[in-house]
């Protein structure tokens, strides 16, 4: 199942987060967010089955002069997905606090603050791999672990070798009247996110 995702379909998209080109037309416009959405699709796919493999299977562990090189790969791998489109990383990780907000085949509210536009589009992009595409689901039933991992690995990470200190979540917008519906409900999501992180840390 991993060729698959690393095979010609997605072989156009994961190149280390990079961003498919800036487009001026709308349908040019429609489709770069289509080649966005595939990118993070197949950064995420690439992601879990990777997670299957060395932290549900073991199948690392049938070649030990190779077992740290693939878990290694497994921190890459969601770190690159991570960087390619943070609220994906956020929703997984702390699925009991956003899916009361974001129920799964939950019609997403339209645009209404333009200026909004660049986060919206993230957001929408995790809105339709978390929930449209039912992938939390997917990456939840891996095992009971599988949160308290991309907690670690993606929001508890050591700071980095140059002492760069960036908060682990990607910053929104500052609230204002009128903005995006789908910000606005995952400014509060994110609020029972933050309460759920500290209830778990505290419970360890």
């Amino acid at each position: 199942a991993s060729d698959l995702v690393t095979g010609p379909l997605f072989n156009a998209f994961l190149g280390a987060g990079k961003t498919p080109p800036a487009k001026t037309t709308k349908a040019n416009t429609d489709g770069s967010a289509r080649a966005s959405l595939a990118a993070t699709v197949g950064l995420y796919t690439r992601g879990v089955l990777k997670y299957i493999k060395v932290n549900v299977l073991g199948e690392h562990r049938t070649d030990p002069g190779n077992a740290a090189a693939e878990e290694v790969q497994l921190l890459t791998y969601l770190r690159e997905a991570r960087d390619r489109n943070p609220f994906v990383a956020e929703f997984l990780t702390f699925a009991p606090a956003f899916e009361p907000h974001f129920p799964a085949g939950a019609e997403m509210p339209p645009l209404t603050d333009p200026a909004s536009a660049p986060v919206d589009g993230l957001l929408r992009e995790a809105l339709e791999y978390c929930c449209r595409f039912r992938q939390v689901a997917v990456w939840l039933d891996t095992d009971e672990d599988v949160r308290r991992f991309l907690r670690e690995a993606l929001f508890e990470e050591e700071e980095d070798e140059k002492g760069d200190e960036e908060p682990p979540m990607k910053p929104l917008p500052p609230p204002k009247a009128g903005e995006s519906p789908i910000l606005a409900r995952w400014r509060n999501a994110r609020e029972d996110a933050m309460e759920l992180w500290g209830q778990e840390l505290a419970a360890e």
